[in-house]
């Protein structure tokens, strides 16, 4: 359950969904919508803890990277396969590549 919640976590910050629009994913199957309000109560005490040790995590470094690169104008280059998988770093590529 760990990997799993952990392999959601990366998914949903790095495509930088809020709880609201989780919930409105998950749609109305029980199985979703319990998953949903399990992983938003995970995500909060991740977060504060985080917050509260002044850190952030891989996902938020990688969002924050990405807006710096693109509020200043600058170029990014990825390779790795897995780096096409959430919307954060399709944008990455596309800014790299000036189609941004």
């Amino acid at each position: 359950m760990v990997a799993l919640i952990r392999s959601f976590m990366s998914h949903s910050k790095g495509n930088r969904l809020t709880p609201e629009e989780l919930a409105q994913r998950a749609g109305d199957g029980l199985r979703a919508r319990l998953f949903t309000r399990l992983y938003v109560v995970i995500l909060t005490e991740w977060d504060r803890q985080l917050r509260a040790a002044g850190q952030i995590d891989f996902e938020d470094m990688l969002n924050l990277a990405t807006d710096h690169v693109e509020s200043a104008g600058g170029r990014v280059s990825t390779g790795s396969s897995w780096s096409t998988r959430c919307r954060i770093r399709v944008r990455r590529v596309q800014h790299s590549s000036g189609r941004c």
